[in-house]
């Protein structure tokens, strides 16, 4: 049962990703329907990956990356005057500080906390990614940065894992 809930779940995210592509506003305040519009996906990791200060906080069972770290991936060909999708799926966030770059740029949204979460469940969240931070034809990097209770570096510093991190774009 419990895999058929996570598998319905991945399919709606996939589903509103789609459909958060497909409202994208022109020039003039014009929409379009990118439902039609080639998309495609490319996984960041697929590893679990465990950020803060405690290498020890979830049993030593992900990969640890203490405060930050940075990943590289390529998205050919995407239509960077568009935005994207970042999907990612998440566990154990307890803090709203922690900060997420792609190429530099901090995206306006954060991880979202896990309120009254006990490090068992995953969720899924979907972060929109600005027009023109991509980069078509060079490698991107995604920068995950753990933060404290204040979103400052050091102290106390969130202790989280993210177990998935896609993102989808839009082709020519």
């Amino acid at each position: 049962m419990l895999d058929l809930k996570r598998r319905l779940t991945n399919k709606i995210s996939m589903t509103l990703a789609a459909l958060l592509l497909a409202a994208q506003p022109l020039v003039g305040g014009l929409t379009t329907s990118a439902l039609a519009d080639p998309g495609t996906f490319r996984i960041i990791f697929r590893t679990a990956q465990h950020f803060g200060d405690d290498p020890n906080a979830f049993d030593g069972a992900f990969n640890y990356n203490g405060e930050d770290a940075e990943f590289v991936f390529d998205t050919p060909g995407a239509l960077t005057t568009w935005r994207s999708v970042l999907m990612l799926q998440t566990k154990g966030v307890d803090f709203s500080g922690n900060i997420l770059k792609i190429n530099g740029v901090v995206l306006d949204d954060e991880l979202l906390t896990h309120a009254g979460d006990t490090n068992s469940e995953t969720f899924t969240q979907m972060i929109i990614v600005q027009a023109n931070v991509l980069h078509a034809n060079s490698p991107n990097t995604l920068e995950i940065i753990a933060r404290n209770e204040n979103g400052d570096a050091g102290g106390n510093l969130d202790d989280f894992v993210i177990k998935r991190a896609v993102i989808q774009y839009l082709l020519p």
